[in-house]
């Protein structure tokens, strides 16, 4: 796991590292909320309020507090929107909350330095749950292609060498279909998927078995170190210059 190699890294192992899981503390807490469009805005703000108390109040404050130099977020603002789309497209929140929550979501992605996008295709991410814990209201063939197909859709447009991969092999050909089917009937759709952060999509065993999945994992697991690593550095940086 990165984390364990960047507490071994020589030049960022002395700093603290945290990690916050504002979506778990969402279902913890509001696990009876019966309601998908309450219980969606509920997660929305657990993300908020988790980055609101790593934040100083002033106003115009852009770094995190010193107690907390790394901040890993286990899902956060930029994972609720693919979500906030799979809500609408069910009929759980209407469009006027769709627009508000994504609202709120791209003006909290100022705070985020760096998106990693970790997708599973559909299938495997269905075997695996059945050996885990069975089909449920989430994992389920169905909502599971309908959750893949946005977050691969967030790849194409935020990841040049993703959206390279994905317009040369044919097994994204229905994403890229959806893409732009909807976008020829309402031009802009997806705008809000468009980030305004740097963001790194990762995709896990697409296509993949043996040695090639193997060598897949590595490959993935560098590029999401190296990224960390110079984001971490331009950040140390920028802190540097404003002290």
């Amino acid at each position: 796991m990165f984390i364990n190699r960047l507490k071994q890294d020589e030049e960022f192992g002395d700093l603290e590292i945290e990690i916050f899981k504002p979506n778990t503390e969402a279902k913890m807490l509001f696990s009876k909320q019966e309601d998908p469009e309450l219980f969606h805005q509920d997660i929305v703000n657990s993300q908020e309020r988790t980055l609101g108390r790593l934040y100083g109040t002033p106003k115009n404050e852009s770094v995190l507090h010193r107690e907390t130099p790394i901040a890993v977020f286990d899902r956060g603002v930029i994972d609720s929107l693919p979500w906030t789309e799979y809500r609408f497209r069910r009929r759980d929140i209407s469009q006027d909350i769709k627009e508000s929550l994504v609202s709120r979501l791209q003006i909290s992605q100022g705070r985020v330095h760096l998106a990693i996008g970790v997708n599973i295709n559909s299938e495997e991410a269905y075997s695996r749950a059945l050996e885990k814990e069975g089909e449920g209201y989430i994992m389920n063939p169905r909502t599971l292609q309908q959750l893949y197909t946005y977050f691969m859709i967030l790849d194409y447009l935020n990841d040049n060498e993703r959206k390279k991969v994905m317009e040369s092999n044919p097994f994204y050909e229905d994403i890229l279909k959806e893409i732009k089917t909807k976008e020829a009937g309402e031009p802009g759709y997806y705008d809000f998927l468009r980030l305004n952060v740097p963001y790194l999509g990762i995709e896990c065993g697409s296509n993949l078995s043996g040695e090639e999945k193997k060598t897949d994992k590595n490959n993935n697991h560098n590029r999401v170190y190296e990224r960390i690593r110079g984001a971490l550095r331009a950040r140390l940086q920028e802190y540097t210059d404003e002290e």
